[in-house]
């Protein structure tokens, strides 16, 4: 008998009323290789306003009140918040974990005209900003505020630096930036159609940081420079704190002039032939790009690329060897990320969608997504399961699925059919009945004994002792031994989606069978059912319900939702603190400890 059409499956969909929309199953099999199932799965993305609106605008503040005006870019600062390039502001900002203030980190003061792509260096919390209008890749350095220009002269063109002074690199509008497991900047030098690679794990030269150049239409940046006096005795120039440099790069020093060499850390070709364009995959340094725009790292390393000219992805090869390209077609695809699954998120721009590519199945799927207007940039959250979209003017989030862990089914179609086998001769292989409540279900101690340890003992309670009497009474065609279960908390329903998972690996869960559900999987060590639980309920974590959410998480040992409310908590920290004071959260101490070692420093 097929488990929709038992009475263990009428017992999961009994609502009382007749109407529950809150029911799902959540499930991963085989042939998505544990992945998640968005077939199975899947709800309207609910998609919040963070910052700014539909105007344009340039203005700090509460985020209700900040403006941005089409900002390319944004990264996740160590601290959770969101530094922004808001490109046409020529300005960067910063979004406060909670999102509810915005400040503006560095302006056209320190140089910036154009700034498009942005990276945070997990380890320093350093910004590393592509400035298409400069030709350059600047850092704003998390201690001091201060902005340099690491790489770029502002001249426009091709032209490696080899890390000492003899050459400077040359830019010709670099616009996505990414960071990869060896701290390495992958930029994508779009008019050039080529993938260069900044390398900063080598160490930046060690200039003085306190010169300072004067440069085209009076922006001040500071500049790696080493000076040297036409005497050859090599001994320094004195040069004052603010120089000019005319369009030779020579420098006004006390009335005399003097060359100045800019060193820079060393930069190397990566894919692409330099100022040839097209679509053509093999040795990365015969491949062709056409306008690369927007660039991501995967966990192990593999590069992903949008190459807007010609509609396509790219992926480049961990090693740098080869360029392929995707299946699909794309409609200026301004945006990419990657989460900590190896999955690629594609803001396709044109066509107003977020995108998901799968490599372990070669599936692409449209997230279910509302309200956006031209989204250009996106960077996801796999702790919290949120995406933040940079859209237009303004900043979102949009709740997703978060993936699973690699994770195979261990139980087959055979196996389920025992739990719902009800014809009179069918039952005598069952050899324990548990009670709940009145509502009785037969199961198979070999079964439990194999797929949940930890059960074991209720039953041997039940049986006396003595293991030996389970399947001597088994044979009588009544179910064996009688198992009460008396715990108020377990419903018919959550013990019969229980059983259910035990059987078959398939999690049935409503917003009626959630706790009872993690309380089992809690006492009875179901770590898989437990995730899968976590899976249900993080995607509908709201401001309104996350501090019952994260105690529920805490209590029965749900980790994984705690970290993703917690996030969550600390993001609307200003709205939900007064809350907390009346939560009951003072009678979990180490819960209250891991919610104040998680808010951000003032």
């Amino acid at each position: 008998m097929a488990l929709e059409s038992s009475d263990v499956w009428r017992i999961l969909n009994h609502t009382g009323d007749g109407t529950d929309d809150s029911r799902e199953e959540i499930t991963a099999t085989s042939s998505h290789l544990g992945w998640f199932d968005d077939a199975l799965c899947s709800r309207p993305g609910q998609t919040t306003l963070i910052a700014g609106n539909e105007s344009c605008g340039n203005h700090a503040g509460h985020s209700g009140e900040a403006m941005f005006n089409s900002p390319f870019g944004f990264s996740f600062a160590p601290d959770g918040s969101l530094v922004v390039a808001d490109t046409d502001n020529s300005c960067i900002k910063q979004i406060t974990p909670n999102g509810n203030v915005v400040t503006t980190l560095a302006t056209s003061a320190e140089g910036f005209k154009s700034p498009t792509g942005i990276v945070v260096c997990e380890r320093t919390g350093n910004a590393y900003i592509a400035d298409s209008g400069v030709f350059g890749i600047f850092r704003l350095n998390h201690d001091t505020g201060e902005v340099d220009m690491i790489s770029g002269d502002m001249t426009a063109g091709h032209q490696e630096s080899d890390g000492t002074t003899n050459t400077v690199a040359h830019w010709d509008l670099p616009f996505g930036l990414a960071m990869d497991s060896s701290g390495d900047l992958l930029v994508c030098d779009r008019s050039q159609h080529v993938i260069r690679k900044v390398q900063l794990s080598s160490g930046l030269p060690l200039n003085d940081p306190a010169n300072t150049i004067t440069v085209q239409q009076n922006h001040k940046f500071r500049q790696h420079i080493t000076p040297y006096s036409h005497s050859g005795s090599g001994a320094d120039v004195n040069i004052n704190r603010t120089q000019t440099v005319d369009s030779e790069a020579n420098v006004e020093v006390g009335g005399s002039r003097a060359d100045v060499l800019i060193q820079q850390p060393t930069t190397k070709l990566i894919a692409g032939v330099p100022g040839t364009q097209g679509c053509e995959d093999g040795p990365s340094s015969e491949a062709l790009l056409d306008t690369p725009t927007a660039i991501a790292v995967a966990p192990d390393g593999t590069i992903y690329v949008s190459d807007i000219g010609s509609g396509r992805l790219r992926q480049i090869s961990r090693d740098y060897s080869r360029v392929l390209t995707l299946p699909g077609h794309y409609r200026g695809a301004l945006g990419l990320d990657v989460d900590k699954h190896g999955r690629l998120y594609v803001a396709n721009t044109d066509a107003r969608q977020i995108l998901r590519y799968d490599p372990h199945n070669g599936q692409v799927v449209e997230l279910p997504t509302t309200g956006l207007v031209h989204p250009v940039a996106l960077r996801v959250d796999s702790t919290s399961g949120v995406l933040f979209v940079a859209d237009q003017h303004s900043f979102k989030a949009v709740k997703v699925v978060k993936s699973l862990p690699p994770t195979h089914s261990t139980l087959n179609d055979d196996m389920a059919q025992l739990l719902t086998q009800e014809s009179p001769g069918n039952a005598a292989y069952a050899d324990v009945t548990f009670d709940v409540h009145g509502t009785q279900l037969r199961a198979h101690c070999a079964i439990l004994a194999c797929r949940c340890a930890k059960i074991m003992p209720l039953i041997q309670k039940a049986a006396g002792g003595h293991t030996s009497q389970i399947s001597s009474v088994g044979g009588g065609g009544h179910g064996g031994v009688m198992v009460p279960i008396a715990d108020e908390g377990v419903t018919p329903k959550a013990f019969a989606a229980f059983l259910c998972f035990l059987y078959s690996d398939r999690c049935i869960v409503d917003q009626d069978t959630v706790e009872p559900l993690l309380k089992l999987s809690h006492e009875y060590g179901m770590d898989r059912l437990t995730r899968l639980v976590e899976e249900y309920v993080m995607k509908r974590v709201e401001v309104d319900n996350v501090i019952a959410h994260m105690r529920m998480a805490h209590v029965y040992g749900a980790e994984r939702l705690k970290a993703g409310c917690i996030k969550v908590l600390i993001r609307h920290f200003n709205q939900l603190q007064a809350e907390l004071g009346k939560s009951g959260l003072e009678a979990y101490p180490e819960l209250l400890s891991e919610i104040i070692v998680s808010l951000p420093p003032k």
